[in-house]
């Protein structure tokens, strides 16, 4: 069975390796589990596929982010998606949180671990971020399930601060759910999403405001929905 892990990884600004995820644990640059760097998303799932040497943990691409907490060379956050088994009506698996864990790279250690930032379901994968337009702090972006809303919030040296939401433009439906994927433009100027169900999304995006504007919508036929 062909499953996509949640996985991340981040290096220092010569490109040397600094630590990795797959969404279980957490590994270091010389590939050993972090101090306190284990269990990852604890949980239903985590229990059933974290112990499979096999696999990592399979909320889909783009749900694990790493970024640097402005200001301080030495502490990172690591964002990812905790899924859950859903049993009624149906079988189904979805996103019902977003976590943080805090990372100190000086120490080589994890500090803080599964610490809630939304407790909502959220889109499956898709989550990035764009830096404000004062170059320093980030504004990363959160896609409600089946639905407009969008959460956001700032990363500055304070932490994460100002989790707002808004509504704007086409629902996504159920199809699109664990794949396409969630860009910025070079120049932050621009948000767009896409996945074969939903089609193109492009907004124009405020990087002093955070917020999501102009919305537009391109219909793409690839022939997978026909």
């Amino acid at each position: 069975t062909n499953i996509t892990v949640s996985n991340a990884t981040i290096a220092d600004t010569y490109g040397s390796l600094l630590f990795y995820t797959n969404g279980c644990q957490i590994a270091n640059r010389f590939h050993q589990i972090m101090d306190n760097g284990d269990s990852l998303n604890f949980g239903e799932v985590f229990n059933v596929r974290c112990n499979e040497s096999a696999f990592g943990y399979p909320a889909g691409p783009q749900s694990c982010l790493i970024l640097p907490v402005p200001d301080n060379s030495d502490n990172y956050l690591v964002f990812h998606d905790k899924i859950e088994h859903v049993y009624e009506p149906e079988f189904d698996v979805i996103t019902l949180s977003l976590l943080f864990t805090r990372v100190n790279v000086l120490i080589d250690r994890v500090i803080e671990k599964n610490i809630s930032v939304i407790q909502d379901s959220i889109s499956a994968g898709q989550l990035t971020a764009v830096k404000q337009s004062n170059g320093i702090d980030w504004w990363v972006i959160v896609p409600q399930y089946l639905s407009n809303k969008y959460y956001y919030f700032e990363l500055t040296e304070n932490g994460i601060e100002n989790l707002s939401e808004q509504q704007i433009g086409n629902p996504t439906v159920k199809q699109g759910e664990g794949g396409g994927q969630a860009v910025f433009s070079p120049d932050g100027t621009k948000y767009i999403r896409y996945t074969p169900a939903d089609g193109l999304f492009i907004f124009d995006f405020g990087r002093n405001t955070g917020q999501l504007s102009n919305f537009r919508f391109i219909a793409i036929d690839d022939g997978a929905f026909t």
